[in-house]
C-alpha cells in the first residue's frame, strides 16, 4: 500500500499530510474502516426509521382524505354576495361529514374489539402450543427404547394430577379454543355486517349530496339563463333610450334654431316697423309661436332629464346584473367543476369487497 506521506526522491522539504476524509485526523485505513462502521445506523435504528416513515405516510394520507371532504364545504364557503346561502347542498355536505365521522367511530369500536379478541386468540394458541409440546414430549418418552437402571426411582413420584384432572385440563384448553373461535367467527360476522351497513349509510349520504348538487346546478343554470335574458333586454333598452336621447337633443337643437328665427322676426317687426303699423294683426300671432316653442323646449328638456336619469338607472341595473351573473358563473364552476370534480375523483360504492 502506498504511504500517504511518501517523500519523493531528492525532496528536502516536509511533505504535505492529507487528513482522512472519515475521521479527519487519522490516515490508518483500518482505523477509518472501524470509524465508518461506528457511525453507521444499527438495524434497529433503520427499522425504526422505516416505521416512522410508514406512520407519517399513513397520517398524511388520512389527513388528505379528511381535507378532501372538508374542502368540498370550503369551496361552498368562498362564494360571494347573494350566493352565500345555507342551501340544501351545504346541509347535505354537513350531514355527509357527520355521517362519515360517526361511521369512523363505529368502526373504531370494532377495531378495539378485534385487538382484544386477537389477544385472547393468541393466548389460547399459546396454551395449545404448550399443551401439544408437553404431550409430544410424553409421547416420545413412552416410545423411547433406551435402557438405563435408576436406583429407587420408584420411590419418587412427581405426579401433580390424576388421570381425570389431566384429561379435564386438556379438554378445558380445547373447549376454550373452540369458544374463542366461535367468538372470532361472530366478531368477523359482526364486522362484515357493520362494514356493509356503514358503506350503505355513507353511500346514501353521498348520493343525497350528489342529488343536492345536481339540483343546485340546475337552479343556478336557470338563474343564469334568466339573468342573461334580462341583461340582453336591459342592453336593448339602453340602446333604445340612448337613441331617444339623441333624437330629443336633436329636436331641442332644431327648436332652438326655430326660436332664433322667430325671435329675429319679432325683433324686426317690433323695432323696425313704423308705429302706425304696430297693430295686433294676424302676423302678430308670432308671439304665440314663441311661447309654444319655449313650452316645447321646456317639455323636451324635462323628458331629456328623465331619460338621462332612467339611462343611469339602467346602467346601474346592468352593472348589478353583470355582477350577479359573474357570481352565478363562479357558483356554477364551484358546484359543478370543483365539488363534483372532487367527488368524481373519489367515488363511493355501496358494497365493500374484501
Amino acid at each position: 500500500m502506498m504511504n500517504a506521506c511518501r517523500t519523493p526522491y531528492g525532496m528536502m522539504t516536509k511533505p504535505l499530510k492529507f487528513p482522512n476524509l472519515v475521521t479527519s485526523f487519522d490516515r490508518n485505513p483500518s482505523h477509518a474502516a472501524r470509524a465508518a462502521l461506528y457511525i453507521r445506523y444499527t438495524p434497529y435504528d433503520w427499522m425504526q426509521n422505516q416505521i416512522r416513515l410508514y406512520n407519517e405516510a399513513d397520517s398524511n394520507r388520512c389527513y388528505s382524505e379528511k381535507l378532501r371532504k372538508d374542502s368540498r364545504l370550503t369551496h361552498q364557503l368562498i362564494l360571494i354576495d347573494a350566493d352565500l346561502i345555507h342551501d340544501e347542498v351545504e346541509r347535505a355536505l354537513l350531514k355527509e361529514i357527520e355521517t362519515v365521522r360517526n361511521c369512523e367511530k363505529k368502526l373504531e369500536q370494532f377495531t378495539n374489539r378485534c385487538i382484544d379478541q386477537l389477544t385472547n386468540d393468541r393466548a389460547v394458541q399459546h396454551q395449545l402450543q404448550i399443551n401439544i409440546r408437553d404431550k409430544e414430549t410424553v409421547f416420545e418418552t413412552d416410545l423411547c427404547r433406551d435402557l438405563q437402571y435408576y436406583d429407587r426411582i420408584e420411590k419418587y413420584d412427581p405426579s401433580a394430577t390424576e388421570t381425570e384432572s389431566w384429561a379435564k385440563t386438556a379438554n378445558n384448553v380445547v373447549k376454550k379454543s373452540e369458544t374463542e373461535r366461535v367468538k372470532s367467527h361472530q366478531l368477523r360476522s359482526d364486522i362484515d355486517n357493520a362494514v356493509n351497513a356503514v358503506s350503505c349509510e355513507i353511500y346514501k349520504a353521498w348520493e343525497n349530496t350528489n342529488k343536492a348538487l345536481d339540483r343546485r346546478v340546475i337552479e343556478i343554470l336557470k338563474a343564469k339563463e334568466k339573468l342573461q335574458t334580462h341583461l340582453h333586454k336591459i342592453q336593448e333598452e339602453i340602446l333604445d333610450i340612448e337613441k331617444s336621447m339623441k333624437l330629443m337633443q336633436k329636436t331641442i337643437a332644431d327648436k332652438g334654431s326655430e326660436l332664433k328665427v322667430v325671435n329675429m322676426r319679432l325683433e324686426i317687426k317690433i323695432y323696425q316697423n313704423p308705429e302706425a303699423e304696430l297693430c295686433k294683426d294676424h302676423a302678430q300671432g308670432i308671439i304665440k309661436e314663441v311661447k309654444d316653442i319655449n313650452k316645447i323646449v321646456y317639455d323636451m328638456n324635462l323628458k331629456l332629464q328623465q331619460c338621462e336619469a332612467q339611462h343611469q338607472q339602467l346602467l346601474r341595473t346592468r352593472c348589478n346584473l353583470e355582477s350577479d351573473l359573474k357570481s352565478k358563473t363562479d357558483a356554477l364552476f364551484i358546484d359543478r367543476e370543483k365539488c363534483m370534480g372532487f367527488r368524481r375523483s373519489y367515488p363511493i360504492s355501496s358494497t365493500v369487497k374484501f
